[in-house]
């Protein structure tokens, strides 16, 4: 599939008829790039600024805002398989009944213009609300430009050889995450509509078989190894598990993800809708640990391929890590700040923090600091609800002002929303306007979907992890991951016949399932554990 596209001549993208008035849109797109190649000329002019020049070249009107969100909103944008044609394809045409918009206008669209402002462009100067009905379309544009620039991979009899981080292309996980939203309807065509725009290596690992041997959580399975193998990390590992309950546009088209308690913890929910956050940098405490050539009976922890991934064709990887932390707490705030949260929130902190030594990276902080309460925290984390946190700054400690900010927002948000509500329900209702997205886009934009979920650890170390997180489950630094996994022990009678065997030859008592991530404050958040990297290290069979 991928020659036929790559090698055509040119590819004329059917958007169907002007039902959806596709022909204005068309015209509106034209004079958005004629109106910023004007701005392009005036930019000499003594009169001219910024401001007036994104004035003049965002000047729509409400029925050209609902033209063009009519037309990136149509389920053509979203279908999997056109959308990787479309990324492709060399020459595109967009035909609706018998007009033709040429691919170089949508790209202008995008394309950076320092004329409009610096490092900005059209979708820039466009209404955020505008740009959120546009993303589909940059998600190509992005793919395409990131394409432009691909050397093609030799082929090689050995995929795992030609593994490794590439800067030139997207590879298996990004392709996953950008792509989440897009919808086909075989939840295995969720992996093979993608392997087109994949590396060489990953489509000799993934062969796409439609037949009733192969599962649909083996080609999940197979995806998630791939992504371990061609970056050559645990990155995958952070996300899972992060699905979302619901989708207001489609509830019922949407498939429900894999039952944690049938299915591989590591085969990835990759048919359905999920939070996609990016992983948060790691601090240097956690690039240390990674770095760590710490020995566990004469081998070194650090991650390899061959070690970890040696009985991956049986379903279990062999991993190796420290354990932070068990969870002591386990409570779901559902309406976060809703009435009573701060005590609460206050009643599931043990008296007095009982874990490490805590240094500040602040070096104006001077010396050791008293660690954040778990209420500090949880203000400080709610950033990490929203699914659009990827143009967030990292989230550091706060200052007491920016607290006193924050809170102030809150009682904003909080009173503006009550009133919203009191008008029109359906659209300002408790369930729709959430707090994490105030806290981003201002008081009255939220796109939030998924949850909330706080626990605090036995030591009292304030974590956001996943709803399926029980008492007792571990919090682990596995080797290869930036992130905090949380794990959970196998009970015997729930072990395979493959995985036993697996036990028996490597002495290991017991198989651990992945229940998500973990944000843990205090490792992620500008402060580390003092001699995290001494402690000794567990091999886990996940």
């Amino acid at each position: 599939m991928n020659h036929i596209y790559s090698l055509a001549s040119g590819v004329i993208a059917w958007v169907g008829m002007d039902e959806l008035n596709g022909l204005k849109a068309f015209e509106i797109m034209r004079h958005l790039v004629l109106g910023a190649a004007r701005t392009d000329e005036d930019s000499d002019s003594d009169t001219d600024d910024d401001d007036d020049a994104i004035g003049r070249l965002t000047k729509l009107t409400s029925r050209d805002h609902e033209i063009l969100d009519s037309f990136f909103c149509r389920s053509y944008w979203t279908r999997l398989w056109i959308v990787q044609e479309l990324v492709l394809a060399t020459k595109i045409q967009f035909v609706c009944e018998d007009a033709y918009l040429p691919w170089p206008v949508v790209h202008q669209l995008f394309a950076p213009n320092d004329s409009i402002a610096k490092g900005g462009s059209i979708f820039r100067a466009l209404p955020f609300a505008l740009q959120m009905n546009m993303w589909r379309a940059r998600h190509l544009w992005a793919s395409r430009q990131i394409r432009g620039d691909e050397p093609r991979s030799p082929p090689s009899s050995s995929p795992i050889s030609t593994m490794g981080p590439s800067s030139t292309q997207l590879n298996l996980l990004q392709l996953l995450n950008k792509f989440n939203p897009c919808r086909c309807l075989l939840p295995k065509d969720y992996i093979y509509a993608l392997l087109g725009m994949c590396s060489d290596p990953v489509r000799e690992l993934i062969v796409p078989d439609y037949t009733a041997g192969t599962t649909d959580q083996a080609v999940f399975q197979a995806a998630t190894a791939a992504c371990i193998l061609e970056q050559q990390n645990l990155n995958v590992l952070a996300l899972l598990r992060r699905f979302v309950p619901g989708c207001p546009d489609e509830p019922d088209a949407l498939p429900p993800p894999l039952s944690i308690a049938t299915a591989s913890s590591w085969a990835g929910e990759w048919s359905t809708v999920r939070i996609i956050r990016p992983i948060v940098e790691p601090d240097d405490a956690v690039q240390m640990f990674q770095a760590a050539t710490a020995e566990v009976g004469g081998r070194k922890t650090v991650f390899t391929s061959e070690h970890n991934m040696r009985f991956a064709q049986q379903g279990v990887l062999a991993l190796s890590g420290v354990v932070v932390d068990t969870l002591g707490v386990v409570e779901e705030e559902v309406y976060p700040y809703a009435s009573g949260w701060e005590e609460s929130l206050r009643s599931w902190e043990p008296d007095g923090l009982r874990g490490r030594a805590y240094k500040s990276f602040a070096a104006e902080a001077g010396g050791e600091v008293a660690p954040e309460s778990a209420l500090q925290a949880y203000v400080r984390t709610l950033l990490l609800d929203s699914g659009y946190t990827i143009r967030a700054p990292k989230h550091g400690r706060m200052t007491a002002d920016q607290i006193t900010d924050r809170r102030e927002l809150y009682e904003r948000w909080a009173s503006e929303s009550r009133a919203a509500a009191a008008e029109e329900e359906t659209v300002h209702g408790k369930d729709d306007f959430k707090f994490p997205q105030c806290l981003k886009w201002g008081t009255t934009r939220n796109f939030l979907h998924g949850w909330t979920f706080g626990t605090t650890t036995q030591h009292g170390l304030f974590v956001r992890t996943h709803p399926d997180a029980e008492v007792g489950d571990m919090i682990v630094l596995l080797r290869g991951s930036p992130v905090p996994i949380v794990l959970r022990q196998v009970e015997d009678r729930d072990h395979s016949g493959a995985e036993s065997l697996i036990m028996q030859q490597h002495g290991q008592r017991g198989l651990w399932r992945i229940i998500g991530s973990a944000y843990v404050h205090g490792i992620m958040d500008g402060e580390y554990w003092a001699g995290l990297t001494d402690d000794e290290d567990m091999e886990f069979l996940i």
